[in-house]
């Protein structure tokens, strides 16, 4: 008895012990937001002390995007859009607080670490914020993912980042300073 107590004991320390980078990391529905954490820079910031919540989309609501813009998600990948990376994933973190899902509020607000705000909208215990790239809100489908540091929702799309709403020549004008000088040329 004594020895099971002990390895119960152990096991829940060992999941306690775990900060956001290592929830998500660890999670195998998570392995594109992983890849993206990594190659953004972003995973100390996840492993470090400072509280926050991260709405994590899952890989297929990156499968969705890839589906929807291939273009848009092949360039995710690449390390010339590693800052673009780091606002996208920046609008999908809450820093300083752990917002637990039982504390979301229908009508209520999240503003993340961006500046971007989102609409919480509470239906039947379904949690959802929008918007959202995909489906037009992003429903939590696993909540309350406990980390040292904080909690992660799982969500099944990815959240609309005031910086993938910018208008055609303000995309362009992000991703290619050529084209903006060959624009302001042309007139």
């Amino acid at each position: 008895m004594i020895n099971r107590l002990f390895l119960l004991l152990s096991f829940f320390s060992t999941v306690a012990a775990q900060s956001l980078y290592d929830v998500i990391s660890s999670n195998p529905d998570l392995t594109v937001l992983t890849r993206l954490v990594d190659s953004s820079g972003l995973a100390n910031t996840l492993d470090s002390a400072t509280l926050g919540t991260l709405f994590a989309p899952s890989d297929q609501a990156f499968a969705n995007l890839q589906m929807v813009n291939p273009k848009l998600f092949n360039a995710l990948l690449t390390s010339e859009w590693t800052l673009h990376v780091q606002e996208i994933l920046g609008a999908h973190f809450v820093d300083g607080v752990a917002l637990a899902s039982a504390d979301a509020t229908d009508g209520g607000s999240v503003i993340t670490a961006t500046n971007d705000t989102f609409a919480v909208a509470v239906s039947s215990g379904t949690i959802s914020l929008s918007p959202s790239v995909i489906l037009g809100s992003a429903t939590v489908i696993q909540a309350d993912l406990n980390a040292t540091n904080g909690l992660v929702h799982i969500l099944d799309d990815i959240l609309a980042a005031s910086f993938l709403s910018l208008g055609a020549f303000e995309f362009l004008e992000s991703v290619n300073s050529t084209f903006v000088e060959l624009a302001e040329i042309a007139g």
